[in-house]
């Protein structure tokens, strides 16, 4: 995990589950985030997920530059789109958003592992579409190239909110 992961991570985090934002002004790039449920299998099991839809876009050209997914763990089952799952499911999202800022910060900041998000290589479908620009399809299901390089000129203005963010939130 990079610097730069963890500053975006903590931005699309607070201003998703904090501020209620979609977009935060990076000059002349726009960082774009998008939420749902997702899933990740395991060897033993599946788990739901918080799944933070990050994308750096261009302003002058509309062009997605780059992308990231970030997890976070809201539950483990067998199978998380079973009936009785899906309603813990949305007891745990409402539970979330009821939240006080504390407890919404602790979510946030809480390890999954080694990191305070989860990694999956296998992009759900469902979520590749707003990637546009850095989307493949090659096969049935869609490639996402996620990643790509976060341009160095945005990256004063990251630090800054990244700081300012930390200064409000810590």
């Amino acid at each position: 995990m990079n610097d730069i992961n963890d500053k975006v991570y903590l931005i699309a985090m607070i201003e998703t589950l904090i501020n209620n934002n979609r977009e935060t002004n990076l000059g002349d790039y726009s960082l774009e985030y998008d939420t749902t449920v997702s899933k990740i299998k395991t060897e033993d099991n599946e788990i739901a997920t918080l799944a933070v839809s990050t994308r750096l876009k261009a302003k002058k050209t509309k062009k997605i530059v780059w992308g990231f997914i970030y997890h976070k763990t809201i539950l483990e089952a067998d199978n998380v789109f079973a009936n009785k799952t899906i309603e813990k499911i949305k007891e745990e999202m409402n539970k979330l958003h009821e939240n006080t800022e504390e407890e919404k910060m602790k979510f946030i900041l809480h390890k999954e592992g080694k990191k305070m998000y989860l990694d999956n290589p296998n992009i759900d479908p469902r979520l590749a579409g707003f990637f546009g620009d850095l989307q493949e399809s090659k096969t049935v299901y869609p490639i996402v190239r996620l990643g790509g390089r976060f341009p160095k000129e945005a990256i004063p203005k990251l630090d800054s909110i990244y700081n300012k963010l930390l200064e409000k939130y810590n």
